[in-house]
Parts: structure tokens; C-alpha cells; sequence
């Protein structure tokens, strides 16, 4: 009787450990806007860090959002002959893919414990907006979005970490 009690307790305590641990590396909740706030624990399994190397590397730690797919749109306009051009626009990327500004979350004895996002920044974006048709210099009619835009692909965004803005792993987003 004594080793069934002692396998209980043991299952017992392996479980209260593994929701622990799931709980800790809960901490990622952002809107669309790229406001929210991300817990230490989620960069720190991501990179395999202890606290003392998040502390030391967490100037490093940059966050973007974005989601997959593709998204397509007919742009129309007159150039200068008068001769009606027609152009297909496509973006690999439907999600903005903006960098996030971010600001570590300190305690009082000035150990970060988390990011707080604070938004897209300004000039992060690096592609014509979605249904953008671009400049239309010389033309009598400016280019300009016929018709409706086209989406396929995954509607559902990702918040994505890197330390040096070339490699990203994406971080599970809690709503």
C-alpha cells in the first residue's frame, strides 16, 4: 500500500510541476495593434536562456507581428498616350510584419520580467500597404485598386522574436 501512495503522490507532483511550467510560458497576449505584453519565460524557453543570460541579452530581443498568405488586387490606370494599363499587385505577406516597439518590464530590484509591447513602430513597414497601387508618375488617371482584394492563406496573425532581426521563432499568442 505504502508504494501505490508513493506513486500517486509522485504522478501528483509531476503534474503540479508541468502546469506550472505551462503557466509560466503563458505570458503572450497582444492585439492587432501590436499592444500587450510578453513574459520572460516565453523568450527564455525560446532561446533556452537562464534568467542571468535574459538579463544580459534582452537589449537583443526584438518582436514582430505577422500572419501568412497572399493577398492579390488589380491596379488600373491612363499614361500619358491615354492607353488604360493594367497592373496584378500581389503580397506575400498579408499580416502588417511591422516591428513592435517594445519596452523591457523591470521589478523592483530591476530584473526584467516580461516586455511590454507598445505598438507597430513608424517606419518598420517595408512594403506598399495592402490594395496599394503604387506611384503612377505621368499618368492622366493615377493607378488605383479595381476590384475586390484577394486573400488565401492564414488569417490568424503570429507574434514572432528574434535577437538578430534575421532569424524569427514564432511566439504562442494567448487571447
Amino acid at each position: 500500500m505504502k508504494n501505490t501512495t508513493f506513486k500517486i503522490t509522485k504522478t501528483a507532483a509531476a503534474v503540479a510541476l508541468l502546469m506550472a511550467t505551462m503557466s509560466a510560458h503563458a505570458a503572450v497576449n497582444v492585439d492587432e495593434n501590436g499592444v500587450g505584453f510578453v513574459g520572460k519565460g516565453d523568450v527564455q524557453s525560446t532561446y533556452d536562456w537562464n534568467n542571468s543570460m535574459l538579463q544580459s541579452n534582452a537589449h537583443l530581443v526584438r518582436f514582430k507581428f505577422s500572419s501568412a498568405g497572399t493577398a492579390s488586387w488589380i491596379c488600373e490606370g491612363v499614361n500619358a498616350a491615354g492607353i488604360t494599363v493594367t497592373s496584378d499587385r500581389r503580397d506575400q505577406d498579408v499580416g502588417t510584419n511591422a516591428t513592435i516597439a517594445h519596452d523591457p518590464r523591470k521589478n523592483r530590484q530591476g530584473q526584467i520580467t516580461g516586455f511590454i509591447l507598445n505598438g507597430f513602430e513608424d517606419n518598420s513597414t517595408t512594403y506598399n500597404a495592402i490594395g496599394s497601387c503604387g506611384a503612377s508618375v505621368g499618368f492622366q488617371v493615377p493607378f488605383q485598386r479595381v476590384g475586390e482584394i484577394n486573400y488565401e492563406g492564414s488569417a490568424e496573425p503570429s507574434l514572432k522574436v528574434s535577437i538578430d532581426g534575421v532569424t524569427w521563432f514564432d511566439l504562442q499568442i494567448t487571447y
